[in-house]
């Protein structure tokens, strides 16, 4: 079981996390993380592992989107995760080129935790769709 004052802390970090991931803010993303970042994006067997990985990973793929929110819609805990869906909404289309366009797009993040401190995060999505805008997803 997963204390409340836990679960609180937690939840204002994946807050913080995806937040800055919808402003493109490199560095807030990075500050959630304690530790060796870390992203394992599921779908394309990728993992992107230290903080000048994650840093060029998040630069690369902030770049390659337009403006887009990312909202934490349910959060499910156990001691050593958080799963969250998320929805990621693109007001003009996925590079921003397509106004009128919108783009949602649903996923799950297992972000693992040492009690309250974020280690990783697992994606889960089907990212396929978003391989012409970002070719270097399936690079190895």
């Amino acid at each position: 079981m997963v204390s409340p004052e836990i679960i609180a802390v937690r939840e204002k970090t994946l807050a913080a996390h995806l937040e800055g991931e919808s402003r493109k803010d490199v560095d807030a993303v990075l500050a959630t993380f304690s530790g060796v970042p870390r992203y394992e994006l599921m779908s394309v067997d990728k993992v992107i592992d230290g903080r000048d990985e994650v840093r060029k990973f998040l630069q690369l793929f902030f770049d390659s989107m337009g403006p887009n929110e990312h909202i934490g819609e349910a959060f499910y805990h156990s001691p050593s995760a958080t799963a969250v869906e998320v929805l990621t909404v693109f007001p003009h289309g996925f590079d921003g080129n397509q106004t009128g366009q919108v783009i949602k797009v649903r996923s799950v993040g297992v972000f693992t935790f040492d009690g309250e401190k974020m280690l990783a995060e697992k994606l889960y999505a089907d990212v396929t769709p978003l391989v012409p805008f970002m070719p270097w997803l399936t690079d190895a």
